[in-house]
């Protein structure tokens, strides 16, 4: 009897179908036998051991086995997708210091400028921009009622220059007028650039072929000879001559070096001949490498 008992236990444990003689390939299970295994699994499923598996698994008809992960399934149904709000992703503008009392839309809708020394390699200390600033203030004072009315948004000494925001082109052009030949102090003598230029200074290689000229007659010349080509802010910083020429190095803004690359691929002509400029570095005021 206890053998009996044993085996019937084990074939309710382990169920068997039958498979085609000789195959060896199991037998696929009709609908219903694979409705009742389905109704067996689900009610044994809450008191199943661990590392008991499933007697018999479903077969597509393929004949690949389908297997059941009910740890996946739950898995799967229980993951959420995360919601952003647009509040949680929302960028927010800094103001920089306390005390500033700029909006938003003023800085962005004014033109940003910047006063720098004649010579780009040197910078102008906090006394020394404090002095321009009171002469501004100085030179609107000796303006007739009616006259011009330069609005400033912003002015502020940094990284060797003083960084000032015109509200309108009418005080962009009011303050290049008066700083034009103006020296504050004694060898003050002043640049007015926008800002934007200001951060990308150019140190350029210019070899000048068949010239012995002064640096100044060189620069001339090639603004005359390449419209579209601007020297008025450049700066010769060395000067090597030989039999064959001349090499110059020169200082200029971003603006003007890509200039003259769109003008004549940084080729400009001059004399009866061409010049080439290669870029060396560029620099921040006051000769650091960027």
């Amino acid at each position: 009897m206890n053998h009996q008992s044993d085996t019937k236990n084990k074939t309710l444990n382990q169920p068997t179908t039958s498979g085609v003689p000789g195959t060896g390939k199991t037998k696929k299970l009709s609908g219903a036998a694979r409705r009742k295994l389905k109704k067996m699994r689900k009610e044994a499923g809450s008191s199943r051991q661990p590392g008991f598996s499933s007697p018999t698994l479903d077969q597509s008809a393929s004949g690949k086995q389908i297997s059941a992960s009910p740890t996946k399934a739950v898995s799967k149904a229980g993951t959420q997708k995360r919601h952003w709000s647009e509040s949680s992703t929302r960028k927010k503008f800094k103001t920089g210091t306390e005390t500033n009392t700029r909006t938003f839309s003023e800085v962005t809708t004014g033109f940003r400028m910047a006063i720098i020394h004649e010579d780009l390699g040197i910078t102008l200390s906090e006394e020394e921009t404090g002095k321009i600033q009171t002469w501004i203030l100085d030179r609107i004072d000796n303006i007739s009622i009616g006259a011009v009315s330069p609005k400033f948004i912003e002015c502020l000494h940094r990284e060797g220059a003083l960084h000032i925001t015109c509200a309108d082109q009418v005080s962009v052009d009011w303050l290049r007028s008066e700083l034009s030949g103006a020296t504050p102090w004694e060898g003050g003598k002043l640049r007015f650039v926008e800002e934007r230029d200001l951060s990308k200074t150019i140190r350029a290689h210019a070899w000048i072929p068949e010239s012995q000229e002064e640096p100044e007659t060189v620069l001339r010349r090639i603004e005359i000879q390449n419209v579209g080509v601007a020297t008025s802010n450049w700066q010769v910083i060395e000067r090597k001559a030989n039999g064959r020429g001349q090499t110059l190095i020169v200082l200029m803004n971003q603006t003007s070096w890509d200039k003259m690359g769109d003008c004549c691929s940084h080729r400009p002509y001059v004399n009866l001949t061409r010049a080439t400029f290669k870029l060396l570095s560029n620099m921040k005021v006051g000769g650091k490498k960027r």
